[in-house]
């Protein structure tokens, strides 16, 4: 219906979704042996009410973004965080023997009115001794997700697979 109206459309990327039963079945050697060093070291992921005070998980976002390349927090392709009531968010904590040193948080992918996957919207942690927390942390949420029926995705991948649109092709 807006292919007569002068717009351009543009492939700018993919979604990547998870793969939960290769995940859980023939785990990557790199994933099983990150979730093997968490395990040892244990690193534990918990879910939590993700409207209840965390200072701890403020401190680590502080903490974060002190060391990363983009020191704000960004709202383009991610909902920035949100310490206090967020509403259709889950929020996950890493604690590695009992003390806070990151968080995740996932967001729900909708279809037909209901929920069909979870997108691993934000990961923060602290430096850590402990290998492949990134692995270790998707593997941990994949099991979970897949236990519950449901999917994971891991985000907008731009100009991954980039391909001509469509359904709005540009003018040539």
């Amino acid at each position: 219906s807006l292919e007569h109206h002068g717009l351009h459309g543009a492939g700018i990327g993919v979604d990547r979704e998870a793969d939960l039963t290769a995940l859980t079945h023939a785990p990557p050697r790199e994933m099983s042996s990150a979730v093997r060093s968490a395990r040892k070291a244990q690193v534990t992921l918990r879910e939590v009410e993700a409207d209840a005070p965390w200072p701890e998980l403020a401190a680590i976002q502080r903490d974060y973004l002190a060391s990363a390349q983009v020191p704000v927090e960004m709202a383009f392709l991610n909902r920035p965080m949100v310490f206090g009531p967020a509403p259709l968010r889950r929020l996950f904590v890493l604690e590695e023997r009992g003390a806070a040193f990151g968080f995740a948080v996932i967001n729900p992918i909708y279809r037909d009115g209901r929920v069909i996957a979870w997108l691993l919207d934000i990961l923060r942690f602290r430096r850590t001794r402990v290998w492949g927390i990134w692995l270790s942390t998707v593997a941990r949420l994949g099991a979970l997700l897949a236990a519950e029926g449901t999917g994971l995705s891991l985000g907008f991948c731009p100009l991954a697979n980039v391909t001509h649109p469509r359904m709005l092709p540009s003018p040539r």
